[in-house]
């Protein structure tokens, strides 16, 4: 028989158990899956990069005890209809971007009924350490995210893919979009520490208030926030990002 949601024991979890089990899960999943890799990209010429969306499912489902539907492939994220957004520069070469991406015009205004949307990043921080990140929206009544969204539907633009770009290396929370950059609200943290554990700094269960508009439209690339903050991030990966990781004591 097929399992459900309501089967899923998450939302049964209380908040110290999420706190204790987020670097299990991020270590069994993520930090191991990596260490496979590395160690057959030598031979096979392949990356090393892991595929991290499901991934982050699975920590988003751990950290807000929401549970996901069971399969993979199109359709919801989570059971409530909420969205979840990953990207993943550990071992990348490209800047990866959060897509909020649609298949028709008339489906965009769907995008502020779901409950939350998650934003959640891998990445390194500058000084090499293994991070993982979680921001949480309310889209139907976070201010500055319809402030952003409706900025980007109203002006020109060359598809139906609302994109931001993550704090990839930075101790930030902006995310940068020509019509408007986002400090947005964290709800989790989990950070490599110097012995190579994972340890979490940040767990809320929901979003800790609203994402806040810091800037809005191209002038801002004139001001130049944007673009600092973009080449921050590029010069982190670059600094970090396909070294070994290190070895478990």
């Amino acid at each position: 028989m097929q399992p459900t949601h309501a089967d899923a024991t998450t939302a049964r979890l209380t908040r110290d158990q999420r706190i204790e089990a987020a670097p299990r899960l991020l270590d069994d999943l993520f930090r191991q899956t990596r260490r496979r890799f590395l160690e057959w990209a030598p031979i096979t010429g392949q990356s090393a990069q892991v595929d991290s969306g499901y991934i982050a499912q699975h920590l988003v489902s751990l950290v807000t005890g929401i549970p996901g539907v069971w399969r993979r492939g199109k359709g919801l994220d989570l059971a409530d209809d909420s969205e979840v957004k990953t990207a993943n520069s550990v071992d990348g070469i490209d800047m990866p971007r959060w897509n909020l991406s649609f298949v028709r015009e008339d489906t965009i205004g769907a995008m502020l009924e779901h409950p939350f949307v998650f934003f959640v990043l891998f990445d390194h921080t500058a000084d090499g350490r293994f991070r993982a990140r979680i921001w949480g929206i309310s889209p139907a009544t976070d201010t500055g995210f319809k402030a952003a969204f409706a900025n980007w539907r109203a002006g020109p633009r060359l598809s139906r893919n609302f994109q931001l770009h993550p704090p990839i290396g930075r101790d930030d929370d902006i995310a940068t979009n020509d019509s408007g950059n986002l400090r947005l609200p964290k709800m989790f943290e989990a950070v490599e520490m110097t012995d190579g554990n994972l340890v979490v700094t940040l767990l809320s269960e929901r979003p800790t208030g609203e994402s806040e508009l810091v800037s809005v439209g191209r002038w801002d690339r004139q001001a130049g926030l944007a673009d600092q903050l973009e080449l921050a991030s590029e010069q982190v990966m670059e600094l970090t990002e396909g070294a070994p990781e290190p070895e478990q004591g």
